[in-house]
């Protein structure tokens, strides 16, 4: 049985894989199918599947765990990966299903119109109540440093660039303006608030990375979260 997908939404390369693949359980599964053995040309998707590759970014992470769930449901299960060479049907398929119109009369498309993961199964950083900023604002308040001199060294040189105003910590900015520094916890709601308030085109790394700095908030790892 053969179908495409047609994502209504902006996917990434790997993010479709993932959908296709999900689609493809539902349709087994559907069928009352216990035994699957599922052949794919994506490296990243076969390998995460079988453990090779650690899925680091969360989205692909919230994928992985969607898959793992539906794998559970079959009694048997198993992924590998063929050359694309091997897999020209399946090619044709997804060029079928990135096109808006369907010309063909036997092969049916099914249109996503939003991912098959939700916001919800996308985890936030863990707020243990500790983060970068906790050593900064004990130096600069209170003169507190740590026991180890190398460490101490660091914070003290480090705090040179941080201000205390009205109870928060702020980094003067190359610009002079200054930027209010946040936890992890409240990094990852600025990111997510700012990336829906662009939603339509789901701005890039670097986009999203400019917009926390132009709307004043600073965090090391920024451009890395971004």
């Amino acid at each position: 049985m053969e179908q495409s997908i047609h994502c209504g939404f902006r996917a990434t390369n790997n993010e479709a894989e993932y959908a296709a693949l999900i689609v493809g359980l539902d349709l087994t599964k559907s069928l009352n199918v216990r035994s699957i053995k599922v052949l794919s040309n994506s490296q990243l998707v076969v390998r995460q599947m079988n453990g090779t590759y650690e899925a680091r970014d969360q989205r692909m992470s919230a994928y992985l765990n969607k898959v793992k769930h539906l794998q559970s449901t079959f009694d048997e299960f198993s992924i590998e990966q063929i050359p694309r060479a091997e897999n020209t049907r399946a090619d044709a398929l997804a060029s079928l299903g990135s096109t808006t119109t369907n010309n063909s009369k036997s092969v049916p498309i099914v249109h996503l119109m939003s991912p098959s993961i939700q916001e919800s199964d996308i985890l936030a950083p863990v707020d243990n109540g500790r983060s970068w900023i906790d050593p900064i604002v004990n130096y600069l308040q209170a003169d507190i440093l740590p026991d180890d001199r190398v460490e101490a060294r660091k914070i003290k040189a480090k705090s040179a660039k941080f201000y205390i105003l009205y109870g928060k910590l702020y980094k003067k900015s190359f610009t002079g303006t200054y930027l209010r520094c946040v936890t992890p916890r409240e990094a990852y709601d600025i990111l997510k608030d700012l990336h829906y308030e662009e939603c339509g085109n789901h701005s890039g790394a670097r986009s999203l990375w400019n917009r926390a700095i132009t709307d004043g908030y600073y965090w090391p790892t920024m451009r890395t979260d971004s």
